[in-house]
């Protein structure tokens, strides 16, 4: 069973963006670092619900360029608009935990984060209780 789950960009300020909150997860993007020509940045995804998250895939656009990334895998790039997927150790997000990546990009001298941001993924139903 596959969920989608369409998020609102809020920008707090030009170091730190993307904070969102719907169905039980959260996204966050930051700018941890910003020299004009380029940038670093992370985004963390959070689990809120009381069950595993598995095989998320977050897609979103962007004006930047993202010329290298850790922790994840870029699947498609095109016309501004990302696919981004885990690596095989971190597809799965536990009850109340997070998975963060991170990447390289340019230009710098970043205002706004990614917009229109869609996280799917594998939903995990608890198995059902069994009769007494």
């Amino acid at each position: 069973m596959s969920r989608l789950l369409n998020f609102l960009i809020l920008i707090t300020g030009a170091t730190t963006l993307l904070i969102s909150q719907i169905a039980g997860a959260s996204v966050k993007y930051e700018t941890t670092s910003d020299w004009g020509t380029g940038f670093n940045g992370q985004i963390r995804i959070l689990n809120d619900t009381d069950q595993p998250i598995e095989n998320w895939v977050l897609e979103f656009e962007w004006d930047r360029s993202l010329n290298q990334i850790w922790d994840a895998r870029i699947t498609r790039q095109q016309d501004g608009r990302y696919r981004i997927v885990p690596e095989s150790w971190n597809a799965r997000i536990a009850p109340g935990a997070s998975v963060r990546f991170g990447f390289g990009g340019a230009p710098g001298n970043l205002r706004e984060g990614p917009k229109n941001v869609v996280l799917t993924h594998d939903a995990v139903q608890k198995p059902a209780p069994s009769p007494p």
